[in-house]
Protein backbone atom coordinates (compact mmCIF):
# COMPACT_ATOMS: atom_id res chain seq x y z
CA UNK A 1 0.00 0.00 0.00
CA UNK A 2 2.99 2.38 0.61
CA UNK A 3 4.58 1.88 -2.74
CA UNK A 4 1.31 2.54 -4.68
CA UNK A 5 0.72 5.88 -2.40
CA UNK A 6 4.27 6.64 -2.99
CA UNK A 7 4.23 6.14 -6.82
CA UNK A 8 1.01 8.36 -6.32
CA UNK A 9 2.48 11.12 -4.50
CA UNK A 10 5.44 11.56 -7.36
CA UNK A 11 3.04 11.33 -10.22
CA UNK A 12 1.41 14.61 -8.39
CA UNK A 13 4.44 15.84 -7.75
CA UNK A 14 5.84 15.42 -11.72
CA UNK A 15 1.96 17.07 -12.56
CA UNK A 16 2.77 19.96 -10.03
CA UNK A 17 6.12 20.42 -11.42
CA UNK A 18 5.23 20.52 -14.90
CA UNK A 19 1.95 21.62 -15.90
CA UNK A 20 2.99 22.46 -19.60
CA UNK A 21 3.84 19.03 -20.14
CA UNK A 22 0.76 17.33 -17.93
CA UNK A 23 -1.55 19.49 -20.03
CA UNK A 24 0.21 18.33 -23.52
CA UNK A 25 0.59 22.52 -24.29
CA UNK A 26 4.12 23.60 -25.01
CA UNK A 27 5.76 26.93 -23.57
CA UNK A 28 8.31 29.57 -25.02
CA UNK A 29 7.40 31.88 -22.00
CA UNK A 30 10.08 32.75 -19.65
CA UNK A 31 9.84 30.88 -16.37
CA UNK A 32 9.37 31.53 -12.82
CA UNK A 33 11.05 29.30 -10.65
CA UNK A 34 9.19 29.29 -6.99
CA UNK A 35 10.49 27.78 -3.66
CA UNK A 36 7.88 27.35 -1.01
CA UNK A 37 8.92 26.34 2.68
CA UNK A 38 8.49 22.72 1.99
CA UNK A 39 8.82 22.19 -1.90
CA UNK A 40 10.46 23.53 -4.68
CA UNK A 41 7.59 24.64 -7.69
CA UNK A 42 9.30 24.73 -11.11
CA UNK A 43 5.84 26.87 -12.24
CA UNK A 44 5.31 28.53 -15.74
CA UNK A 45 4.86 32.44 -15.77
CA UNK A 46 0.95 31.94 -16.53
CA UNK A 47 0.90 29.98 -13.19
CA UNK A 48 2.07 32.85 -10.04
CA UNK A 49 0.00 32.35 -7.36
CA UNK A 50 1.96 30.34 -5.13
CA UNK A 51 3.92 31.68 -2.22
CA UNK A 52 7.05 32.75 -3.33
CA UNK A 53 10.53 32.69 -1.40
CA UNK A 54 12.55 33.65 -4.41
CA UNK A 55 11.98 34.30 -7.46
CA UNK A 56 14.83 33.61 -10.88
CA UNK A 57 13.42 34.73 -14.31
CA UNK A 58 14.56 32.84 -17.60
CA UNK A 59 16.75 36.36 -18.14
CA UNK A 60 19.78 34.32 -16.28
CA UNK A 61 20.18 36.45 -13.24
CA UNK A 62 18.18 38.86 -11.67
CA UNK A 63 19.29 41.77 -8.52
CA UNK A 64 19.48 41.66 -5.01
CA UNK A 65 16.32 43.53 -5.12
CA UNK A 66 14.22 41.31 -6.73
CA UNK A 67 15.28 38.65 -4.50
CA UNK A 68 14.36 40.74 -1.71
CA UNK A 69 11.07 41.52 -2.92
CA UNK A 70 10.41 38.45 -4.05
CA UNK A 71 10.64 37.02 -0.64
CA UNK A 72 7.60 38.62 -0.04
CA UNK A 73 5.57 37.34 -2.59
CA UNK A 74 2.05 35.56 -1.52
CA UNK A 75 2.54 37.89 1.24
CA UNK A 76 -0.30 40.94 1.89
CA UNK A 77 1.16 43.64 3.33
CA UNK A 78 3.87 43.31 4.88
CA UNK A 79 5.01 47.30 5.65
CA UNK A 80 2.41 48.54 7.85
CA UNK A 81 0.93 50.91 6.16
CA UNK A 82 -2.37 51.23 5.97
CA UNK A 83 -2.78 53.66 3.11
CA UNK A 84 -1.91 52.81 -0.89
CA UNK A 85 1.74 51.02 -0.20
CA UNK A 86 3.36 50.29 -3.27
CA UNK A 87 5.52 53.15 -2.70
CA UNK A 88 5.64 51.87 1.11
CA UNK A 89 7.25 48.29 -0.12
CA UNK A 90 9.89 50.01 -2.54
CA UNK A 91 11.27 52.20 0.09
CA UNK A 92 11.68 48.36 2.68
CA UNK A 93 12.96 46.67 -0.22
CA UNK A 94 15.08 49.56 -1.19
CA UNK A 95 16.36 50.38 2.47
CA UNK A 96 16.48 45.92 2.76
CA UNK A 97 19.01 46.39 0.00
CA UNK A 98 20.94 49.48 1.19
CA UNK A 99 19.60 52.22 -1.07
CA UNK A 100 18.13 55.66 0.78
CA UNK A 101 14.90 56.01 -0.66
CA UNK A 102 13.29 59.35 0.03
CA UNK A 103 10.94 59.40 2.73
CA UNK A 104 7.42 59.84 0.59
CA UNK A 105 4.87 57.16 0.58
CA UNK A 106 3.40 58.81 -2.96
CA UNK A 107 4.14 56.69 -5.64
CA UNK A 108 5.08 59.83 -7.93
CA UNK A 109 8.00 60.32 -5.58
CA UNK A 110 9.74 57.40 -6.56
CA UNK A 111 11.09 59.39 -9.21
CA UNK A 112 13.62 61.01 -7.03
CA UNK A 113 14.42 57.63 -5.33
CA UNK A 114 17.89 57.36 -7.98
CA UNK A 115 18.76 58.36 -11.35
CA UNK A 116 16.19 57.80 -14.76
CA UNK A 117 17.36 55.49 -17.37
CA UNK A 118 16.10 54.23 -20.83
CA UNK A 119 16.98 50.69 -20.39
CA UNK A 120 15.32 49.14 -17.43
CA UNK A 121 17.14 46.79 -15.80
CA UNK A 122 15.82 43.64 -13.04
CA UNK A 123 15.57 45.80 -9.59
CA UNK A 124 14.71 49.30 -11.63
CA UNK A 125 11.66 51.06 -10.40
CA UNK A 126 8.87 51.55 -13.22
CA UNK A 127 7.51 54.60 -12.11
CA UNK A 128 3.66 54.98 -13.27
CA UNK A 129 0.67 57.40 -12.18
CA UNK A 130 -0.46 56.25 -8.99
CA UNK A 131 1.55 53.26 -8.63
CA UNK A 132 5.50 52.23 -8.75
CA UNK A 133 6.64 48.64 -8.92
CA UNK A 134 10.14 46.96 -9.54
CA UNK A 135 11.03 45.54 -12.80
CA UNK A 136 11.50 42.21 -13.25
CA UNK A 137 11.80 41.83 -16.91
CA UNK A 138 10.38 42.20 -20.24
CA UNK A 139 6.87 40.48 -21.52
CA UNK A 140 6.63 40.98 -24.97
CA UNK A 141 8.26 44.40 -26.67
CA UNK A 142 4.90 46.41 -25.33
CA UNK A 143 4.77 45.06 -21.53
CA UNK A 144 6.82 43.87 -18.34
CA UNK A 145 6.37 41.94 -15.59
CA UNK A 146 7.04 44.10 -12.01
CA UNK A 147 7.35 42.88 -8.88
CA UNK A 148 5.51 45.08 -6.17
CA UNK A 149 3.38 45.66 -3.54
CA UNK A 150 -0.30 46.80 -3.59
CA UNK A 151 -0.67 44.97 -6.75
CA UNK A 152 -4.00 42.82 -5.50
CA UNK A 153 -3.72 43.71 -2.28
CA UNK A 154 -0.34 41.77 -2.17
CA UNK A 155 3.59 41.59 -3.07
CA UNK A 156 2.82 39.57 -6.48
CA UNK A 157 4.36 39.64 -10.33
CA UNK A 158 2.15 41.60 -12.62
CA UNK A 159 2.04 42.53 -16.04
CA UNK A 160 2.62 45.74 -16.95
CA UNK A 161 1.86 48.13 -20.55
CA UNK A 162 4.99 50.03 -21.31
CA UNK A 163 3.27 53.28 -22.11
CA UNK A 164 2.11 53.87 -18.62
CA UNK A 165 5.51 54.17 -17.27
CA UNK A 166 6.01 57.75 -17.10
CA UNK A 167 9.91 57.06 -16.13
CA UNK A 168 12.71 54.18 -15.30
CA UNK A 169 14.85 54.60 -12.75
CA UNK A 170 17.62 52.66 -11.65
CA UNK A 171 17.90 53.25 -7.34
CA UNK A 172 20.65 55.00 -5.96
Amino acid sequence: MKSVIGAFVAVAVLALASPTLASGRTSTAPTIYAWSQETAIHAPRWRKSAPVIAVRAAWGGGSRVVELAAHYAGWGNPTGFNGPWCKAFTNKILREAGYHPGPSLRAIDALADGQRVSAPQPGDLAVMRGHVTFFAQWDGPDAFDGLGGNQGHAVRLSRFWRGAVIAWVRPR
